[in-house]
């Protein structure tokens, strides 16, 4: 029974193998895998690994189509992410341009569907209707926190 779950991994080449050993684990003996020497994955997919699946799912894209789209999307939250942080740093005791905040938000949640981040749209929309009310804003620490995981 062992022999056949390790068949398809024996085909595969060795440099490929290497990687995929180096990934999957951090230390291997034979064919056995310690338990205490594998490493834990991470909880929650990063950003960019949920941008490349919306986009290859939902938009039926090649491989290259979907890493140019990361890369055009990547950089189009950061722009909009630095435009709400200067807007937010900017009003210094002054009143905030609640206009300009909602446009920024607005940009960034459309940005932020396209490539298949709902949960941070939902965020970046509480900012968008709040300053489109002229309400003040709580936090938009945890948007611009975005930056950090692209």
């Amino acid at each position: 029974m062992e022999n056949k779950l390790i068949k398809p991994y024996e085909s595969i080449d060795d440099k490929v193998k290497q990687k995929l050993t180096k990934l999957l684990f951090a230390g291997s003996v034979g064919n056995v895998v310690q338990s205490n020497e594998i490493e834990e994955a991470p909880m929650i997919p990063s950003l960019r690994c949920r941008m490349e699946e919306h986009l290859s799912t939902e938009y039926d894209l090649s491989n290259k189509q979907v890493e140019a789209m990361v890369v055009i999307g990547c950089n189009d939250i950061k722009k909009n992410l630095a435009e709400i942080a200067d807007i937010v740093d900017g009003n210094h005791g002054t009143s905030l341009d609640f206009e300009a905040l909602r446009k920024a938000a607005h940009s960034l949640k459309g940005v932020l569907l396209n490539l298949g981040l709902k949960g941070e749209a939902e965020e970046t929309k509480k900012i968008e209707d709040a300053a489109k009310d002229g309400k003040e804003i709580g936090s938009v620490e945890k948007i611009l926190a975005i930056g950090n995981d692209l």
